[in-house]
């Protein structure tokens, strides 16, 4: 399973709906993620990489607005 498949799998968890997304998919407008679906993908994230995104965003100085803005700040830099 590839990281996109891995992330839109959580983020379908979150969501408790299957959802249909590609890595140029919206968090919020097309997908729906409200304020404390992204708390929830945020530690599921972290569950399933072992990665503090919140710490990477910072790092990298990202706004993550798409699913393939996630599956970027997952890769090693």
């Amino acid at each position: 399973m590839t990281n996109e498949e891995k992330l839109i799998a959580a983020i379908a968890n979150v969501l408790q709906r299957d959802v249909n997304a590609t890595s140029s998919s919206l968090l919020r407008e097309d997908l729906g993620l409200s304020s404390l679906n992204l708390v929830e993908l945020v530690v599921a994230i972290h569950g399933k990489f072992g990665i503090d995104i919140g710490r990477r965003t910072v790092e990298r100085k990202a706004n993550p607005r798409t699913v393939g803005d996630l599956i970027a700040l997952l890769e090693p830099v």
